[in-house]
């Protein structure tokens, strides 16, 4: 026999019950204390493995700002780059077609915003869409 159920028997016996329904209340009371200890040691693990997640999601968080950085940074140094040669086509094509440079300063203006297109906001796209989706599998 187990512990619980040799404590309900002393605790039965001290109770004005009659000996016909004993069993059935000792049955009653063990299963009723059974299930509560399952829901609550239930609620515990639960608990630990959302905090667990909580904590990944921490991380993933992390990682993908740390990349974002990085993807900022690399733009920045070349936004400023490419800045610096568009003034030194400007000054180069002074003595040239005004139209070659602005075709130079268009050629360059697009090959900046698909650099920043495909790599900072299809990240940044992506993170948000994280955490809407998290957001969503919170709410339901």
């Amino acid at each position: 026999m187990s512990k619980l159920r040799d404590t309900l028997e002393k605790y039965i016996s001290t109770q004005n019950i009659q000996e016909d329904y004993r069993h059935y209340v000792l049955d009653k009371m063990e299963e009723e204390i059974v299930q509560e200890v399952v829901k609550q040691k239930a609620k515990e693990i639960c608990d630990k493995a959302k905090a667990r997640k909580e904590q990944e999601e921490v991380r993933q968080r992390i990682k993908s700002a740390r990349a974002a950085f990085w993807t900022v940074l690399a733009l920045g140094l070349l936004i400023g780059l490419l800045g610096n040669q568009i003034t030194e086509l400007i000054s180069d094509a002074k003595g040239t077609s005004i139209g070659i440079t602005w075709l130079l300063v268009i050629a360059i203006s697009v090959l900046i915003y698909v650099i920043y297109d495909m790599e900072y906001l299809r990240q940044a796209e992506n993170i948000i869409n994280e955490w809407l989706k998290k957001e969503q599998e919170d709410d339901e």
